[in-house]
């Protein structure tokens, strides 16, 4: 998930250092050594570059060496002004410039600690701190005041549009796909949010500026939203918004005929819901938005192995509702395409179709499953989308940073859009058998007229009927199983309204499945009158509900437990004895058996 390096001692040659802004004059080195309270190494951290006291302006670099022995894995080191977090750099070499016009002039101590593997948790040292003095003739490195983007042309000009996130990370795999982006001649660039670790103004300036290797090739034609990281350690995301001038929290411009919506979907501003003031933002602005339009924001409201966001769900709903065409999200570092769905996440050619496109440098996350909803996907590149909009359609191309194309899809413009949904029908529901489950419904009224009826079983549309059905009959169905249904009522435009969900259960099927036979039967003669048996548990489908223990074909008892002592053996005698399960629908299983010879009279005599 992040490079690491594996080293007893890892070391900056000052020519690397060179090519930086601002790079540290040499010789001057500060450390400090630490270890774990297991003292199972020890680490020592230095600061190359700044000498106590040394006086910095503008752009300066940082070098830091880490030396652990023995070797141990150096996850990232992270630096600090005073309690102030810096940054953390995920790469060896770790190098950050520091932009020191962002603090007031006069004494700051900087210092830097290093997080190293340590069994199966990940240990800080101490923090290696050197005093130097700011000195700076004016402060201040913030951008020029934020202006959305639009590209020049006209509505029936065909524009690329190149979207991705999570890739801010100053990872060597970014520049890759930063190289493929610029390989496309994008007209827009869409960065869907996440600059790590956590979004300061520093890592802004490291891993998504820093020339021209970087995702600020393309800053004069970016158009951003923020992602979680970019919060992590600030309610107000101010490293976002000093690099970006101040950008708000949503906004929209076009890109030729279609039309581009960004928000900010994190938890911290907390928006996404009807009542909140972007919320309302975005119901005025998709009213009166064209028929292509484009919908982008951090995180998904559907993602592999994860059920779909909650909290998103309403803003979902709006946009399928109100026709959006294309979503596009990040924060699952991976990509993925779905089928189009509508509000309410069933498939339908009409709704949304969401590209989840968290694969520009970061890390990669594993899939478990493929949902049935999702067109296409891939866990294991790296890369960004392309998109190709054009008047009434959009073609994309996710292709990878080494220049392979793993998906294409070509989306076609919603009609306009129907503002008047049709009324919700109301559902009951009810099993006529083990196999089989009635529908029925009170039909839904529309200004336009309801077209169809769509029945919806466990979130997945079985049955599409005419408006004028108000019944169905689901077969086919498990025995003594819950089912959740909901019908849909749809309109010619598109829009849909789901019923109230009712919740069924099938009957259960008869049991004509007997047990299996008690496995692991023995027996054990403690004295020549006792014999103690014992058996595991039998399995069946549905529960064993007794035991029969005979002798020699001689019922001895019906018990609940898997035991059985006999006391009326006599010494000296071979016995044959069965055991039997039975279901509670009398069902029996073959018998398990064992053979015992008590011991003589005299015997237990002795020994008892």
């Amino acid at each position: 998930m992040t490079r690491r390096a594996s080293l007893a001692s890892v070391a900056l040659s000052m020519i690397a250092a060179a090519s930086v802004a601002g790079a540290p004059r040499a010789g001057a080195v500060t450390c400090a050594t630490s270890a774990p309270p297991s003292a199972a190494f020890t680490a020592t951290v230095c600061i190359d570059g700044v000498a106590p006291g040394d006086t910095l302006s503008g752009e300066t670099t940082v070098l830091v060496t880490v030396s652990v022995t023995p070797v141990h894995t150096v996850r990232t080191v992270q630096l600090f002004l005073g309690s102030e977090y810096l940054a953390s750099d995920l790469a060896y070499p770790w190098s950050v410039v520091i932009p020191t016009d962002r603090w007031a002039d006069g004494s700051h101590t900087l210092s830097a600690r290093a997080i190293i593997k340590n069994g199966p948790k990940w240990w800080m040292s101490a923090k290696t701190p050197v005093s130097a003095v700011f000195q700076n003739a004016a402060g201040g490195s913030s951008a020029a005041p934020f202006s959305a983007y639009e590209p020049p042309g006209s509505p029936g000009d065909t524009f690329t549009v190149a979207a991705v996130g999570d890739g801010a990370a100053g990872r060597g795999v970014s520049k890759t796909v930063v190289n493929r982006i610029a390989a496309w001649s994008p007209d827009v660039f869409l960065y869907l949010g996440d600059v790590y670790e956590r979004g300061t103004f520093t890592e802004f300036r490291n891993w998504y500026g820093g020339g021209s290797t970087w995702y600020s090739r393309f800053r004069s034609i970016t158009d951003p939203v923020p992602g979680n990281h970019e919060y992590t350690d600030d309610p107000s995301a101010t490293g976002y918004r000093d690099y970006w001038g101040d950008p708000p929290h949503r906004y929209s411009f076009d890109v030729g005929a279609w039309h581009l919506i960004a928000l900010d979907s994190t938890e911290e501003f907390a928006q996404v819901a009807r009542g909140t003031a972007q919320f309302d933002w975005l119901v005025n602005d998709l009213h009166d938005a064209p028929a292509c339009t484009l919908v982008y924001f951090h995180h998904p409201v559907y993602s592999a192995g994860a059920a779909p966001d909650a909290r998103l769900a309403p803003m979902w709903r709006l946009l399928a509702n109100e026709g959006v065409d294309v979503v596009l999200s990040g924060h699952q570092h991976r990509y993925e395409r779905w089928k189009p769905m509508d509000a309410d996440g069933v498939v339908d050619a009409s709704g949304p179709t969401q590209y989840v496109v968290g694969t520009g440098g970061m890390s990669l996350y594993k899939m478990s499953a493929t949902p049935p909803r999702m067109d296409a996907w891939s866990d294991t590149k790296f890369g960004a989308l392309r998109l190709r909009l054009s008047p009434g359609t959009a073609q994309t191309t996710f292709m990878t940073a080494g220049g392979t194309v793993l998906d294409t899809a070509t989306r076609a413009c919603s009609l306009p859009v129907d503002h008047d949904p049709p009324s919700a029908p109301v559902l009951d529901a009810v099993a006529t058998s083990s196999t089989s489950v009635d529908l029925s419904w009170t039909a839904s009224s529309d200004d336009i007229g309801v077209t169809s009826y769509v029945v919806v079983r466990d979130g997945v549309a079985i049955a599409t009927l005419p408006a004028s059905t108000s019944g169905f009959t689901d077969d086919g169905l498990a025995a003594n199983t819950g089912y959740d249904y909901t019908v849909r009522a749809r309109d010619a435009s598109g829009h849909a309204t789901a019923s109230n969900a009712v919740t069924v259960t099938t009957s259960q099927a008869p049991d004509t499945t007997p047990p299996d036979a008690p496995p692991n039967l023995t027996a054990l003669a403690p004295d020549a009158n006792t014999v103690s048996l014992d058996w595991d548990d039998a399995t069946d489908d549905r529960g064993v509900e007794d035991y029969t223990v005979k002798r020699d074909g001689v019922l001895l008892a019906i018990v609940t437990d898997t035991a059985y002592t006999d006391t009326t053996a006599a010494p000296a005698s071979t016995y044959s004895y069965s055991v039997r399960a039975r279901d509670a629908a009398s069902n029996v299983s073959d018998p398990a058996g064992v053979e015992i010879v008590t011991p003589a009279a005299f015997i237990a005599a002795r020994f008892g």
